[in-house]
């Protein structure tokens, strides 16, 4: 079990589109579990995760009062696996799981407070007993994969895979003494059930999926890997994605790759399907008519292999098309799709042992966005990306790691007036001692996050029911493990 205090900060939303949000969550509360089980062909995995937490935030987007409302996430997973060689050539592996992702936010929202007809539409916005909100839904997941591997050469391998997925949405359910159906508030006594301006109840969405793989060196300088994906969404059709990786060594220590993909987000239940009212008669948050979101991303990458180091550089462009963002400008107040977006850029890294230590990197990004100019956080990605970091053996048996990121500062959103992002710095360090005393016993001691720097990206930003999922401030934490 683990608590990690997140400092709180509010700043209220501003009048235009925007997705960068820097609301943080109250303390939170961390409880996490994991056991696995792996005997002979078979194994079995089962996962445990809570967070407890006072948002900032509620649902309908008022902001709630300290210590009086509680968010909780709870997500259970279960698998099991099976893996077999059939014949001298021929492997099957088997994989059926279930996950189980339940959310709660409870509690008083808000004070008692006497506002009468605030918004001058006949009602008066009288809350006696403060605003409560009780809002809680389950999402469960079912699905098995299957994946044949054939190994006709050493050279050559083959991949063939069948997965199905079926996701439903169960146990909806609203109980609150305020509704936003109107011009403003619109109070109810005493609370009941809204679960109407909430979320349907049974939605359902199956995934069929077939999927091919080709990893084939063709001579000692040239590897290929292509492949394509087949998925069938019961709720928005077909999909096909391809896969391309291409790597030829022109002498023994340069080296090329050519890489291209692509690939199919559909839009949430809670961005299709959210029926909180918004301050338009006729408008709910949900919006049924998004398209999915499609991207495709090429990358060309050189490097050269030295006698101790190695170095690359990568040109790549991605491309999007229908990302999702969440429109509050007053009046619209709902889920749409963005335009198109294009990402490009280049990255350089170099890695080995070199200044001293064992392990060390290097790795310097450039990107550059354009595209859309409102909505999926427009285009605030910060332009420079530092990343570095190795790892020193003090001795046979211990050793000491760390790995620093840094990030410019990004632009804001043309209509977005707050104060200039800051740019960003994140430490984290590392110490492991093996076979202690010569007792089988191995020692981990870590720190995360050692300037207690807020790591959310700025473009991000809930997709989910309630609230966003909280980030790790600095943690601390120590291991053992016994070696039998």
């Amino acid at each position: 079990a683990i608590f990690t205090p997140t400092p709180a900060q509010y700043v209220p939303p501003l009048s235009n589109p925007t997705l960068t949000p820097t609301t943080r969550q109250e303390a939170v509360e961390k409880f996490n579990a994991h056991v696995s089980i792996q005997y002979g062909q078979f194994g079995l995995n089962f996962s445990h995760a809570q967070l407890i937490s006072s948002p900032l935030l509620s649902h309908t987007g008022l902001v709630t009062e300290l210590d009086h409302t509680i968010k909780e996430t709870t997500l259970d997973r279960l698998s099991m696996q099976y893996t077999t060689a059939m014949f001298e050539h021929i492997n099957l592996a088997g994989k059926i799981y279930w996950v189980s992702n339940e959310a709660k936010l409870f509690g008083q929202s808000q004070p008692p407070q006497i506002l009468g007809d605030e918004d001058q539409d006949g009602l008066n916005e009288d809350f006696t007993a403060g605003i409560i909100e009780n809002f809680r839904h389950k999402t469960i997941s079912t699905g098995v994969d299957l994946e044949l591997g054939y190994n006709p050469l050493d050279n050559h391998q083959l991949l063939f895979g069948l997965a199905y997925n079926k996701v439903q949405l169960d146990e909806v359910e609203k109980v609150a003494n305020v509704s936003l159906k109107g011009r403003g508030p619109i109070a109810i006594f005493p609370a009941k059930d809204l679960t109407v301006e909430f979320m349907p109840y049974g939605v359902t969405r199956g995934i069929s999926s077939v999927y091919l793989q080709d990893l084939w060196q063709l001579s000692d300088n040239t590897d290929i890997t292509t492949g394509v994906r087949f998925d069938d969404y019961s709720d928005f059709g077909t999909t096909l994605n391809p896969r391309l990786g291409l790597v030829h060594r022109f002498n023994n220590p340069l080296y090329a790759k050519l890489l291209y993909a692509s690939a199919y987000k559909p839009p949430s239940f809670a961005q299709l399907f959210d029926a909180t009212p918004t301050q338009s008669q006729f408008r709910i948050q949900g919006n049924s008519g998004l398209e999915p979101t499609e991207i495709d991303s090429l990358e060309l990458q050189l490097g050269y292999d030295f006698s101790r180091l190695s170095a690359n550089i990568s040109l790549f462009v991605n491309e999007t098309a229908n990302e999702i963002f969440f429109d509050s400008m007053p009046g619209i107040e709902q889920w749409k799709n963005s335009g198109e977006r294009r990402s490009k850029g280049l990255e350089f890294e170099v890695k080995g042992a070199w200044l001293g230590l064992d392990v060390a990197y290097f790795n310097y990004a450039y990107q550059m966005t354009s595209g859309v100019e409102l909505g999926a956080g427009a285009n605030i990605h910060p332009a420079h990306r530092l990343n570095t970091g190795g790892t020193y053996h003090l001795s046979d048996s211990t050793s000491a790691s760390f790995s620093l990121s840094w990030f410019s500062s990004p632009k804001r959103e043309s209509a977005d007036l707050r104060a200039k992002i800051k740019a960003k710095t994140r430490l984290n360090i590392a110490f492991n001692v093996d076979d202690l005393f010569g007792l089988g016993i191995d020692g981990q001691l870590s720190v995360a996050n050692v300037f207690d720097q807020n790591g959310r990206d700025e473009i991000e930003q809930s997709v989910g029911l309630l609230d966003d999922i909280p980030l790790e401030g600095r943690a601390i934490r120590f291991g053992i493990s016994y070696n039998f």
